[in-house]
């Protein structure tokens, strides 16, 4: 006699993994790191076939939520990504949207690289919708949480697309004084590691 057990569901490890690896391969990522031979690879519609993938594993998120309040999920990462998907898209209000909401997860708790993720994220939008300004507040709030250590080890990498975005606005000794930030601190790094 073959009897079936029912297995627990997993919202972190189980389908909603699955399909969150299967939208960062369209989409060309690792976690929150971008894969740069895949991710210039990839078309509109891998992007679109990835957003598809984050939004259902958001979905049975959510509806694991609504019974079981109080578990841990993965949304989080999958506002954050939907956003920055979105983004890519140039569907730039619905990333906003989503973007907005990952922010305000994050500013509930304390100071993380997630945090840092999303403002990263929403300065680029706003850089990529030309509005400089605001995109500079975002770039600024990020500033401060790496002078306070948090992040440190994509500390260079961050201060390399703030520059880059902030020279694309025609802010070049920004830009420059951020690349040579990015150049002591990677040279200090080094010189630790000899």
């Amino acid at each position: 006699l073959l009897i079936k057990k029912q297995l627990p569901f997993d919202p972190i490890n189980g389908e909603p993994l699955t399909l969150i690896n299967m939208g960062n391969i369209y989409r060309g990522v690792e976690g929150n790191e971008i894969v740069v031979e895949a991710f210039g690879q990839r078309t509109k519609a891998d992007r679109q076939k990835a957003l598809e993938y984050y939004l259902r594993a958001l979905e049975i998120s959510r509806e694991f939520q609504k019974s079981n309040p109080g578990a841990r999920t993965r949304e989080n990462y999958l506002i954050l990504q939907i956003g920055n998907t979105n983004k890519e898209l140039g569907n730039h209000e619905e990333a906003l949207k989503y973007l907005n909401k990952a922010l305000e997860v994050a500013n509930a708790g304390n100071p993380s690289a997630y945090k840092i993720y999303v403002l990263m994220a929403l300065g680029n939008l706003h850089n990529l919708k030309s509005e400089y300004q605001k995109s500079g507040e975002y770039y600024e709030q990020t500033l401060e949480l790496l002078k306070k250590g948090i992040d440190r080890i994509h500390q260079t990498r961050y201060l390399v697309i703030i520059a880059q975005d902030y020279y694309r606005a025609g802010e070049t000794q920004k830009a420059l004084d951020l690349s040579n930030e990015s150049l002591t601190l990677s040279r200090s790094r080094e010189q630790q590691t000899i």
